[in-house]
């Protein structure tokens, strides 16, 4: 009986499918939502490599190799470096704000909490697990017992 080959696949690269700017701002933008730095090195390369790696370094200043380097897996790349890569690809980066927990709302005895209860109430939420288990909360109430 004669067996089958086993089945052969090749490796995925981005880069092939990031023929435009709308798909590349596309996949930057699915990229920064996964907060991961590693993986924004790594997309930064496969757009690089969809522009032309000589190209991006010569526009983003620095040689060929250098860039090859800081875009490596387990690179850690100079800030400045990151952005001069991203102006050369033609991408800027945006900030929003993120989504924020709401604190709950707390009412004393006598009524809702003053600003300045909400502020020591924030400021203690602030603070690591291990640090708010030994904070004083502060009285409810605004009237001395």
């Amino acid at each position: 009986m004669k067996k089958k080959d086993p089945l052969k696949l090749i490796p995925f690269d981005a880069a092939k499918y990031l023929q435009d700017d709308a798909a590349i701002a596309e996949y930057m933008a699915a990229v920064l939502e996964a907060n991961e730095p590693a993986l924004l090195l790594f997309a930064l390369g496969d757009v690089a490599r969809a522009k032309g790696m000589a190209q991006v370094a010569k526009d983003a200043g620095l040689g060929r190799e250098s860039l090859y380097k800081a875009l490596a897996p387990g690179a850690k790349p100079r800030f400045e470096t990151v952005m001069k890569v991203a102006q050369a690809l033609g991408l800027k980066f945006t900030m929003s704000q993120a989504a924020v927990k709401a604190l709950p709302q707390y009412e004393a005895d006598d009524g809702p909490l003053t600003a300045m209860q909400m502020r020591q109430l924030k400021k203690i939420a602030a603070l690591p697990a291990t640090k708010r288990a030994t904070c004083q909360i502060p009285p409810l109430s605004s009237n001395p017992a």
